[in-house]
């Protein structure tokens, strides 16, 4: 019914996978010039880092902007009537 693969055959199509990365990627090394700097991470963990931060504070800028919408809205609706003269 099913036909099943040898290990010589996984071990060809691991190789043939292999390889073809292996052929795109000095495809891309002889085309782009790269220098070391290219490869460190530290300039794009920092973006991240501050993304986060940023994100934080316009999150915890919502919640009190939210806050003081719902404590006014509290305020006028609890409000006697002709007291919002």
């Amino acid at each position: 019914m099913y036909d099943t693969h040898t290990p010589a055959e996984w071990a060809g199509f691991l190789s043939l996978g292999v390889g073809f990365w292996a052929a795109c990627a000095a495809l891309l090394y002889l085309i782009c010039d790269a220098e070391p700097a290219d490869f460190d991470l530290r300039p794009l963990l920092l973006t991240a880092w501050d993304r986060l931060l940023v994100e934080i504070v316009r999150a915890r800028r919502t919640v009190r902007d939210s806050a003081l919408a719902v404590a006014a809205l509290v305020f006028l609706l609890t409000a006697p009537i002709g007291a919002t003269r």
